[in-house]
């Protein structure tokens, strides 16, 4: 696939026809790179959502209140998230559109975890998110670096100073959306 082709896609399947960023414009055409680097995936399948995904709890578990609740909140929050790259241990990045459904260029970066929680991203991009998630330092400053040479701009040159930085407007209302919710939906099943 080419890369005018796979940015149409991205834009179209992964961010509702809004413009690509310029990090993940440049990040795209070396996305095996990246997966290699990082053990994170961009995808632009149209019907990808594997965070919707809840078969694993048992029967008798789904039926538990709390799971229930759990599920349906994150499904609807989920649904507010234009998601763009799924790290190997089950955990999703993608971009907090929220209820007004605010252009992408406007939304602060989310990270979807294997536990069903929502956590802001300090980032102003997705590269930067990327970071945000890299341990140790000298993965990070190898990461920094090749993000640097694709033309991805990295104002910071260590992960204490990315993490010293405000968060973004917006970016703790994915959390704080799925714990209201999630209170909703466990009142609602339980007897009046």
């Amino acid at each position: 696939m080419n890369t005018d082709t796979m940015l149409r896609e991205f834009s179209a399947h992964r961010l509702g026809g809004d413009p690509v960023p310029d990090d993940l414009r440049r990040l795209l055409p070396h996305r095996d790179e990246l997966a290699e680097r990082t053990g994170i995936e961009l995808s632009w399948a149209k019907d990808w959502a594997p965070w919707l995904d809840h078969s694993y709890p048992r029967p008798e578990e789904r039926t538990d209140p709390g799971i229930a609740a759990n599920i349906r909140a994150i499904a609807d929050v989920s649904s507010l998230i234009a998601f763009v790259a799924q790290e190997e241990d089950a955990q999703w990045f993608g971009f907090w559109c929220g209820p007004d459904r605010l252009p992408i260029a406007k939304c602060p970066l989310v990270f979807l975890d294997n536990e069903g929680q929502f956590n802001p991203c300090v980032a102003s991009n997705f590269a930067e998110c990327v970071l945000e998630h890299t341990w140790g330092e000298e993965r990070f400053n190898a990461l920094r670096d090749w993000f640097r040479s694709l033309g991805i701009t990295i104002p910071f040159d260590d992960e204490k100073t990315l993490l010293a930085r405000d968060w973004p407007e917006r970016s703790h209302e994915a959390k704080k959306l799925h714990d209201e919710l999630f209170d909703r939906y466990l009142r609602e099943s339980k007897p009046a």
